[in-house]
């Protein structure tokens, strides 16, 4: 709903390339780009807002059985959308556009392009609420909260 907003805007168009709005946020973040993350692929030029919205960037998702074991490694430890983007396996599904396949680092790159528009430090430091209308916000979503640094058990009504 957030990026819908800013593409209506004009902030925002369907076929920017997600790199144009998130590398100043991932640079603030942890000092890297996309470009230096994907270590200079070309193809990364092609993964369009308009292609993670649809599921079509072409995006590995995250290892389920890794993160089994990260996290049983490490079960007071945090691993941030960060961290997913820079373990994510960075060969191709498909190239960014024709195919369809699910990818939550999709989902977190839009997450990063909202925080970086709203001029947030941080993914965390993003204003969530404010991609919800006024009017909306305390009648309908005064609820809705995606988590942010730390255990489940610290967010009110989380079931873990």
């Amino acid at each position: 709903m957030g990026i819908m907003r800013l593409i209506e805007q004009g902030q925002m168009g369907f076929n920017d390339s997600i790199s144009m709005h998130v590398d100043q946020i991932l640079m603030k973040s942890n000092g890297t780009t996309m470009d230096e993350i994907w270590k200079g692929d070309k193809k990364l030029e092609n993964v369009t807002l308009y292609n993670l919205m649809h599921m079509k960037g072409g995006l590995n998702d995250y290892d389920d059985g890794g993160m089994l074991s990260w996290t049983l490694q490490h079960p007071d430890g945090d691993f941030s959308p960060l961290d997913y983007l820079h373990t994510l396996n960075k060969t191709w599904v498909c190239d960014p556009g024709t195919c369809e396949y699910y990818s939550s680092v999709g989902i977190s790159l839009l997450a990063f392009a909202l925080a970086q528009h709203q001029g947030a430090d941080s993914w965390d430091r993003y204003n969530q609420m404010d991609m919800f209308p006024d009017s909306l916000q305390e009648n309908y979503f005064n609820n809705t909260l995606w988590m942010k640094n730390g255990k489940c058990s610290q967010y009110k009504n989380v079931t873990q």
